[in-house]
């Protein structure tokens, strides 16, 4: 298998809704081998034992600029702190290293800063490497796999509702629109520790990893995800289940990421039932217990917070800033070279057509005038299409300087 490829095809969304003025989602991409953040929509492929893919989501609490800051710190921890350790260490430890360095940057803010105080975000990051998946949850983001025309939840909400639908007080019908569905029992940043519940599970062929915030699961059926993840392509499918929250409300900031596996080093699945007994538990969130430090963090990160590394030091980490002006190596920058160079050759001749139609409109009010009919608007519509004229001579000018700005100074 030392040729085997694992490829991936990710797209994800974030959305304020329909009644939020702020988004206080957020969500990371990033090649963690590569040691850089992915794009919004890209595909990637790697040899087994080179990949190493993160995806994050979390919803933030705390009002406004609270929130969003929150969800923002806690991304960016988890990816920073995988990004520091080595392979070696086990991934199921990495994961809870991960978020726990997350929590302790989110609290230690609110411990610095008392108006940052009750600020917190939930979390659920994904680490693929070969061909296993490892997902780590604090609070009630979700994460769904699809495979073979199912669909299975793989997180479990740490929320009110969800213990009383465990315990059998309550129907999973009902808790939807239970008034205290938004109670979580946990969340980054609220404590000083947190329980990270990680299970994992091994990728299949055609496999598709589906990530989102409560704002998209609370309006989108399990049906829909499976129906519009499996028929669409991930981009597409991304902003069709984002719509459908939005149609039946938007009342939350909507997130989904959607990632699909395929490759060669993949297996068929040759469950008929395609779920059945896949998913390994390997800790669960207690609410009974209450919780302990791993030490996790401790141990295999040190006491340096991403605050500290970097926020801090905003002076030497402009001293050490590299400056370009061009943005030829990010991983997309080809496909929206290429696009752009595609619009350069349409406005070309959209340019020329409507240049044509000055003359067009001034010899069809000539005839006009021959047959002794003034056209009152000559005026007005040749000045408005010079102007049209004028401004696709600028868009053209702007596309040129895309162009130019996606283009690698690389030597080839």
């Amino acid at each position: 298998m030392g040729t085997s490829t694992i490829n991936c095809t990710i797209a994800a969304i974030t959305d304020v809704g329909m009644v939020r003025k702020n988004n206080e989602d957020n969500f990371i991409l990033a090649d963690i081998v590569a040691g850089q953040n992915l794009p919004s929509w890209c595909e990637t492929s790697h040899k087994v034992g080179e990949n190493s893919l993160l995806l994050v989501v979390s919803d933030g609490m705390g009002g406004a600029e609270y929130g969003e800051l929150a969800s923002e710190l806690t991304v960016l921890s988890v990816k920073d702190a995988l990004m520091r350790m080595s392979r070696n260490i086990s991934p199921h430890d990495r994961v809870v290293a991960a978020v726990e360095e997350a929590n302790h940057v989110v609290w230690q803010e609110g411990e610095v800063q008392p108006h940052l105080r009750g600020m917190g975000a939930t979390v659920t990051a994904a680490l693929i490497e070969d061909d296993q998946v490892y997902v780590g949850e604090v609070g009630d983001s979700r994460a769904y796999l699809i495979r073979g025309g199912n669909i299975k939840q793989v997180t479990t909400d740490q929320s009110f509702v969800a213990q009383l639908v465990e315990r059998g007080l309550l129907k999973p019908e009902d808790a939807v629109v239970h008034p205290r569905r938004n109670v979580i029992l946990q969340s980054i940043g609220a404590q000083e520790i947190v329980q990270v519940a990680v299970c994992m599970f091994q990728l299949k062929q055609e496999d598709i990893l589906l990530l989102c915030s409560d704002g998209l699961s609370n309006l989108v059926t399990t049906g829909e995800m499976l129906f519009f993840s499996s028929n669409m392509e991930p981009h597409l499918a991304c902003q069709k289940l984002v719509d459908i929250a939005k149609q039946r409300g938007g009342t939350d900031n909507i997130t989904c990421v959607l990632a699909k596996f395929y490759g060669d080093a993949l297996q068929v699945s040759k469950d008929a039932k395609g779920l059945t007994g896949m998913l390994q538990t390997i800790t669960a969130f207690n609410p009974e217990q209450s919780p302990e430090k791993t030490h996790k963090r401790t141990q295999l990160l040190g006491n340096s917070s991403i605050i500290e590394r970097y926020y801090n030091s905003a002076s030497n980490e402009a001293a050490k800033r590299q400056e370009v002006s061009h943005l030829g190596d990010f991983p997309n920058s080809e496909i929206i070279r290429d696009e752009s160079e595609k619009l350069l050759e349409w406005l070309e001749y959209c340019q020329q057509i409507l240049e044509f139609k000055t003359d067009q409109t001034q010899e069809a009010s000539d005839w006009l005038s021959a047959q002794n009919i003034h056209f009152t608007n000559l005026e007005t519509i040749i000045h408005q299409v010079k102007e049209g004229v004028a401004g696709l001579a600028k868009a053209k000018d702007a596309t040129r300087e895309l162009i130019k700005v996606f283009s690698s100074t690389k030597k080839k």
